[in-house]
């Protein structure tokens, strides 16, 4: 069974036959690959309903763990503090 290709991988399969259909076949240019690019869809576009939907859900659910007290945690820099409030 095959893998689902991802969106970078259908990208360039997409790039690679764009070149083939040029006559260039294994030469993908990096143009190929910034269009195929430019033809993703930010999910919140493809499905703004499910995006809404886990935001919804995210806002009334229990954090995931607990505050981090370690002695490895990440410290507020008091000097940026005034940055982080606003």
């Amino acid at each position: 069974m095959n893998a689902p290709l991802t969106r970078l991988g259908g990208a360039v399969l997409k790039a690679a036959i764009a070149a083939f259909d040029r006559g260039e076949t294994g030469n993908i240019t990096l143009e190929d690959l910034i269009y195929q690019r430019s033809q993703f869809m930010p999910a919140n576009l493809a499905n703004p309903k499910q995006i809404a939907a886990i935001r919804r859900h995210s806002r009334y659910e229990p954090k995931a763990a607990s505050d981090d007290n370690s002695i490895f945690r990440f410290r507020k820099v008091e000097s940026f503090s005034r940055l982080l409030e606003d």
